[in-house]
């Protein structure tokens, strides 16, 4: 019998978590083996071992690094833990969602001989260090002289290129992903496998609630309010959308480092709203009340807040940054600018984008059957999981 293990980090981040909650969606329908989700790094006290939906769930507590001397143990202990649970005579494949994941694959490698390893590349360290600048990133890796910060980059580069040539499986959630492994990482193409990000709708009828009169415009961002999501660029250019619309408002929903935003916004706090985290059901209705949906990222390769805007009807501007410029059509991607050591970002062309959209756009739902449905990422993950 096969026996998959989805290796979780308790402190995932949003993309990863989303990632996580849509592999149980796949497996409620049953995908022809066993499943066991590994949560390490829990607010748990101690080991705690559950069962869900037909799901084994293993939780495990979060420890400390300045308790061992070296990281590797902590892996190390963790690793044992995973494997006092296992039954060496199925047929055992883990799946790994973060490069610093390597240590407990090696020590799980070691140990199961006949089991197979899979890596999800969710993201890139370099790209958020860099901006995602891809020139500058490949120079650094071609240099034979390199400063501090770039021989830090280029260390992580091989730590990276070594547990995707140690695993079976690579799965990327961009084109962009898969052609830069491939190429630059010289990663063999027969195992990398690209499968979308997606994410199944939920169903809620209610009308919305929220005061917000016909006339306005809303202008929605949803992710972590963090620097390299562009969030200061979209609103310094929202400010400008302001003077041409001024019924127009910014709803940010998330949480992160909020300081960033309120240093931008202190002559413009009646037109931005910040939710925080909210939940799916509220979320989707903020979807269907919005006129345009905007991110800005610096880094990121295949947006969960984007598919669930486009599955709502909305217009979405990005960037051309690594995987999203897969995700929009040309008209709503802002073309951001890299030159040797840093980036320039057009918020005049953002400006000018969003008013487009709010004043003469319409909304659309995509159909069902796009690469982002639902339905085609759970036949690929069923597909790679019983054949691997």
């Amino acid at each position: 019998m096969k026996h998959l293990y989805v290796i979780n980090n308790s402190n995932a981040q949003y993309g990863v978590n989303t990632y996580i909650r849509q592999l149980l969606e796949v497996f409620k329908g049953g995908v022809g083996c066993l499943i066991t989700l590994v949560n390490w790094g829990s607010t748990v006290s101690e080991v705690t071992v559950g069962y869900k939906n037909g799901i084994r769930f293993i939780n495990i507590p979060y420890v400390h690094p300045k308790v061992y001397v070296k990281e590797e143990k902590i892996y190390q202990s963790v690793g044992y833990i995973i494997l006092s649970y296992l039954n060496y005579d199925e047929y055992n494949v883990f799946h790994y969602n973060y490069f610093s994941d390597y240590n407990l694959a090696v020590f799980i490698k070691s140990r199961v001989s006949n089991s197979r390893h899979i890596l999800t590349v969710h993201y890139l360290r370099w790209g958020t260090l860099l901006n995602g600048n891809v020139e500058y990133y490949r120079s650094i890796l071609s240099k034979k002289v390199r400063s501090k910060f770039e021989q830090d980059i280029y260390e992580e580069y091989i730590k990276e290129r070594v547990f995707c040539d140690i695993v079976d499986c690579v799965i990327c959630l961009s084109e962009f992903t898969s052609r830069l492994l491939k190429e630059d990482y010289e990663i063999s193409p027969k195992k990398v496998v690209l499968i979308y990000n997606a994410i199944k709708m939920i169903d809620d009828d209610k009308p919305c609630e929220f005061l917000f009169k016909s006339k306005n415009k809303i202008i929605l961002y949803v992710g972590r309010i963090e620097e390299n999501k562009g969030i200061t660029f979209l609103i310094a250019a929202f400010k400008r959308v302001l003077k041409s619309v001024p019924d127009s408002y910014l709803v940010i929903i998330g949480d992160g480092n909020y300081d960033i935003v309120y240093r931008e916004i202190i002559n413009i706090w009646d037109h931005v709203i910040l939710t925080g985290k909210l939940s799916q059901k509220l979320l989707c209705r903020f979807y269907e009340i919005a006129d345009v949906g905007v991110l800005p990222s610096l880094n990121e390769q295949c947006s969960y807040a984007i598919i669930e805007m486009l599955l709502h009807g909305l217009n979405v501007i990005t960037t051309n940054a690594l995987g999203l410029s897969e995700m929009v059509e040309k008209e709503n991607r802002v073309d951001i600018h890299y030159y040797k050591q840093g980036i320039a970002f057009p918020i005049d062309v953002l400006a000018e984008k969003i008013l487009n959209n709010i004043l003469f756009s319409h909304k659309e739902k995509i159909k069902e059957n796009v690469i982002y449905s639902f339905d085609s990422f759970r036949a690929k993950m069923i597909d790679l999981y019983l054949n691997i």
